[in-house]
């Protein structure tokens, strides 16, 4: 309501500034005139084009300014006259005009704690969220589009959906989502050899050997949100438990006349880039094992003696290491790309030396070991 009336006044005083100008100009000219109408436009801009709360602060403080200025100008310079006190009246009401303004309108363009409008917005919703409790947050994407979150009762976001034409079709969405993230099944997809599974499901896959991803997929292969990155798959699989966990909640807070956020990227939805993704790790995977093998002969440890070990390709590193196997008996082969641990994620790599016996002065100790098996060669 405040702003309305704001920008009525302010359209009200600009017209006022612009009439009153030009009767001036046309009856009797002075040297305040040209200034006062240049008020007036201002007035009018401001009142009708900036919305921006710190940009209506600085125009608020700036005119200020320009008030000040002309006041002195007019009477310092110019003689002093009625249309002078006229002038020098309205210059005190725009004054006032603006310090209210600016008190009023700075405390809402600052952010608390540093935090972003996105992460802010739960706290200062229309509709009041309870502490502790997890809800769905809708907003308006910077496409014009509608997204929604999932939010844990610390606020932090647990999946994001794509974009909707209405808050209602998001809503809707909404629904299917909390209706199937309960009973979806987990698509392990870094597990190429595996049947894809149909239905409802959660496709968890590597994306490129950087990250894991997740996703609620349902039943006609529409990706309804996708989960934060992970850099394993137990974190990937623990973002699935927590949304599993908070997925229910009924609170749905309708946040679309916020500033508008970040889009996710669209082709993150697209159900056929999982696939795609596991497929080119395979492929890379492979053709590093080429670059790798080495026609150095390793001497295998004495019988009984040093450790079974597995040598694993890097794309980005010129040399094998070594990781011990799945688990005993697992045996693997050249060409074979299995899933590793690495200090900052799991990766899909390709074996360059299949079971090997070693003596451990030949080893980086301690070793990992190979997690799964993702394609056989």
């Amino acid at each position: 309501m405040y702003r309305l009336i704001n920008r009525i006044g302010g359209l009200v005083v600009g017209i006022a500034c612009v009439v009153f100008g030009v009767i001036g100009w046309l009856w009797h000219y002075c040297e305040h005139i040209p200034m006062l109408i240049i008020c007036g436009l201002l007035f009018m801009v401001y009142a009708l084009f900036v919305k921006t709360d710190l940009v209506r602060f600085i125009w608020s403080a700036f005119s200020i300014l320009f008030m000040i200025g002309m006041i002195i100008f007019n009477n310092v310079y110019l003689a002093e006259n009625i249309h002078t006190w006229v002038f020098f009246t309205f210059c005190i009401a725009f004054i006032i005009y603006f310090i209210v303004d600016a008190i009023i309108q700075w405390p809402k363009g600052k952010k608390k704690g540093g935090e972003t409008e996105e992460q802010a917005a739960p706290a200062t919703a229309v509709e009041p969220i309870e502490e502790g409790e997890p809800y769905y947050l809708i907003r308006t994407a910077d496409s014009g589009k509608v997204i929604f979150y999932l939010k844990d009762a610390k606020s932090e976001t647990l999946a994001t959906s794509g974009e909707f034409d209405s808050a209602d079709a998001a809503k809707e969405s909404i629904a299917e989502t909390r209706k199937l993230a309960y009973t979806a099944d987990v698509d392990d997809m870094t597990n190429a050899d595996d049947a894809r599974k149909t239905g409802a499901r959660y496709e968890m896959y590597n994306y490129g050997g950087k990250v894991m991803r997740s996703r609620l997929v349902n039943e006609q292969n529409v990706t309804l949100v996708i989960l934060p990155d992970a850099n394993n798959k137990g974190d990937a699989l623990k973002a699935i438990s927590n949304m599993v966990a908070d997925s229910q909640t009924e609170k749905v807070v309708d946040r679309t006349g916020d500033k508008p956020v970040s889009a996710p990227d669209a082709a993150l939805f697209r159900t056929e880039e999982a696939e795609e993704e596991t497929r080119s790790a395979i492929n890379a995977a492979r053709a590093a094992v080429a670059t790798h093998i080495s026609s150095e002969q390793l001497e295998e440890a004495p019988e009984g003696e040093g450790t079974e070990v597995v040598g694993i390709a890097f794309p980005e590193r010129p040399k094998v290491y070594f990781f011990k196997p799945e688990a005993d008996g697992v045996t693997y082969q050249v060409g074979d790309v299995v899933l590793v641990p690495t200090l900052s994620i799991d990766r899909v790599v390709g074996v360059a030396v299949p079971n090997i016996r070693l003596t451990d002065d030949k080893l980086v100790l301690p070793l990992k070991s190979i997690l799964q098996v993702v394609s056989r060669a």
